[in-house]
């Protein structure tokens, strides 16, 4: 299956619970580290703090003095605290600052395998190597730092930085692409993707994703587009493409293609607009048509507006926008298809339903290997409930959770024809009854990722105000 990072990278690197006590109470949501030992190298020592967030400010409390050279056995987060780097240690109980110490110890790489290896692509200068995953190890010696245009792969990495080797000098270096990291600020590094775009609109083409200091070119709206790197960044995400001998940055409105996607609205009628609503909206006004419930339509394209989604399909040969957002509450119910289907090994002929929780109906979907596009639980809320199966080009089965055999349908009424029984088959094993099967509880696991990813982006808007106004006072 292609392009399942659509909804999967956005989620996965918002989540991430990187955030400042600035924005956000600090036992609310903590940069993740990988925990390490740590020195204090200060000759006066250092001072343990507590802070804490109340009616927009920031408290703070000394606990006591460290004395140079004392040990610190475990520091598991760092954040950027009143506009300075700090470490907390849940064996002391309190915050460090980190320019009062240093770590150390040895790396057992072996458990750095979590992330999975990658390619990245170094986009501007500041790409340093480090002796460890944290700023705190310091840089390797040499102050080695990749040259822009350079290419990295990687096998061993955590959330904020991957183990990398330049003309023989290895080191970690600083990816986590997100301003809410400890130190506040993106890396030098992109992601080495290929995803196909469509602009949806006059397209400008900058030389840097963030400054925007140099408009390239435009690119003419229903451009065809295969990016070759990848930054996410805040909430936007920049693709690095190439047109007619032109190359830079593009973002917003980007249209990703996904021509063998589909979308199920399994319990309401959903609205196809004209035109899409900015982030604040849950409707719009323009409406094209209505799509009625228990309908599979195609998709010609996605786009990411802010928190939403939208979906630019074709129903009934008419095309427009439909909008899904489960992160506040105004889901369409859409469960989304994602670039083509699967197979599933279908035990016995069984019965074909004329819709999801429809009539059944005197068709027959013969026994073997059949190709599905969607899997709906019959009770959405319980996934030990039964299964409804979308059979490609044919309709709706219903199977059993816990076999993964088909139900023993009713007989219709006055049936015209009765399926064929087969043979016995061999009892399968388990594990090839069903493939895919964990697609589903992806499913699940997305909206609750989704959720999260709003409570802590409005936690976040929130409390910078908050800071802004006091600042203003």
């Amino acid at each position: 299956m292609k392009k399942l990072k659509l909804l999967i990278i956005s989620v996965m690197l918002v989540l991430i619970p990187i955030v400042s006590i600035n924005t956000v109470k600090a036992d609310m949501a903590s940069p993740i580290v990988t925990e390490y030992k740590a020195r204090v190298k200060n000759p006066s020592g250092t001072t343990l703090y507590d802070f804490d967030y109340n009616n927009g400010k920031v408290s703070i409390k000394e606990i006591k003095h460290l004395d140079f050279d004392t040990i610190i056995k475990d520091v598991e987060t760092e954040e950027t605290i009143n506009n300075e780097l700090y470490g907390y240690s849940p064996s002391l109980g309190g915050y460090i600052k980190l320019t009062d110490i240093e770590a150390f110890g040895n790396i057992d790489l072996d458990t750095f395998n979590n992330f999975g290896s990658g390619k990245l692509y170094v986009f501007r200068e500041g790409a340093y190597l480090y002796k460890g995953p944290s700023k705190t190890y310091g840089k390797v010696d040499g102050n080695v730092m990749l040259p822009v245009g350079t290419v990295v792969e990687y096998e061993y990495s955590d959330v904020l930085f991957a183990y990398v080797t330049y003309n023989g000098v290895s080191g970690w270096v600083y990816y986590y692409q997100r301003s809410m990291g400890p130190y506040e600020e993106g890396s030098s590094l992109a992601s080495i993707e290929s995803t196909e775009l469509i602009t949806i609109e006059d397209t400008i083409l900058y030389n840097d994703p963030f400054t925007k200091t140099k408009k390239i070119f435009t690119i003419p709206n229903g451009t065809k587009l295969t990016s070759k790197y990848e930054y996410i960044y805040d909430r936007a995400t920049y693709y690095y493409v190439e047109y007619n001998g032109n190359a830079g940055w593009i973002v917003n409105d980007i249209g990703l293609l996904r021509e063998n996607a589909k979308i199920f609205n399994r319990s309401t009628p959903i609205k196809i607009c004209k035109n899409r609503v900015n982030e604040e909206e849950t409707t719009c006004s323009d409406v094209i048509t209505t799509i009625p419930k228990n309908k599979i339509t195609s998709v010609k394209y996605v786009t990411e507006n802010g928190y939403n989604t939208w979906f630019f399909v074709n129903y009934d040969g008419k095309t427009g926008w439909v909008f899904d957002n489960e992160g506040i509450g105004t889901s369409n119910c859409i469960s989304e298809a994602i670039d083509g289907s699967e197979l599933f090994n279908l035990l016995k002929d069984t019965y074909l339903y004329d819709d999801i929780f429809g009539n059944i109906t005197t068709k027959v979907v013969k026994a073997g290997s059949v190709e599905y596009d969607f899997m709906e639980f019959e009770n959405a809320d319980d996934e030990n409930s039964d299964k409804w199966i979308h059979i490609v080009d044919k309709g709706w089965i219903k199977v059993n959770t816990s076999s993964s055999e088909p139900i023993e349908p009713e007989t219709p009424e006055n049936p015209t024809t009765n399926p064929t029984t087969p043979e016995e088959p061999e009892k399968p094993n388990s594990k090839t009854i069903l493939i895919k099967d964990l697609i589903n509880y992806c499913v699940v696991g997305a909206c609750i990722l989704s959720l999260t990813t709003f409570v802590v982006i409005k936690l976040v808007n929130k409390n910078k105000e908050t800071k802004t106004e006091e600042t203003k006072e």
